[in-house]
């Protein structure tokens, strides 16, 4: 067995490498690829649900927001006298969003992009997966309110390779407030 330390490239939180087998009978060479992620801190995903009276929607620390149609709080107005509650064969009509994510590809060299995204479970150890951080330098993440809205700060997640930070911001306009405002409706109310 060679091993040659030259092939290990060190890209953010991520080593990426392989194990270089020779045999002689039957002669063949075969690549063993190795990709690690390297930490002292695995900060998991913290999920929220942002609700109204008229929908609910989980959103996460890692940018995701659906999270996989898990427990029916996926911007659901199908319980709440939306037109299409039949079944239609365009899909389950209890669910408007299943699964979604920021979605980042950044060029990395010649025939090598790094696309890093939340959807699908993608987390912390996936190929793809955006990862939630914490400590110092980092936005700190969890739910918030004011007098007129309530919300969810994913805090700071960044991409596989750590090269580019994101942040994002769910929010709600608050039951008082879209009560005195009912001309704004369950759709479209925005922060003051």
């Amino acid at each position: 067995m060679n091993y040659n330390c030259n092939s290990i490239s060190q890209i953010g939180t991520v080593l990426y490498g392989r194990l270089h087998f020779t045999f002689t009978t039957p002669a063949a060479v075969v690549d063993f690829p190795i990709r690690l992620t390297v930490t002292d801190t695995v900060a998991f995903t913290m999920w929220d649900t942002i609700s109204t009276s008229c929908l609910a929607l989980s959103v996460g620390s890692n940018g995701n927001m659906g999270q996989n149609a898990t427990d029916s709080v996926n911007m659901d107005y199908y319980r709440k006298g939306d037109c299409d509650t039949g079944r239609n064969g365009r899909g389950d009509e209890a669910i408007y969003l299943y699964d979604g994510s920021p979605v980042v590809i950044r060029h990395a060299g010649v025939n090598n992009e790094r696309v890093s995204w939340s959807i699908y479970s993608d987390g912390f150890v996936s190929e793809n997966g955006l990862k939630p951080m914490t400590g110092p330098g980092y936005a700190p993440h969890g739910s918030f309110s004011t007098a007129s809205y309530d919300g969810f700060f994913s805090g700071t997640f960044v991409t596989i390779d750590s090269l580019v930070k994101l942040e994002k911001t769910w929010w709600r306009r608050s039951i008082l407030t879209a009560a005195i405002s009912l001309s704004s409706g369950c759709r479209s109310s925005r922060p003051p």
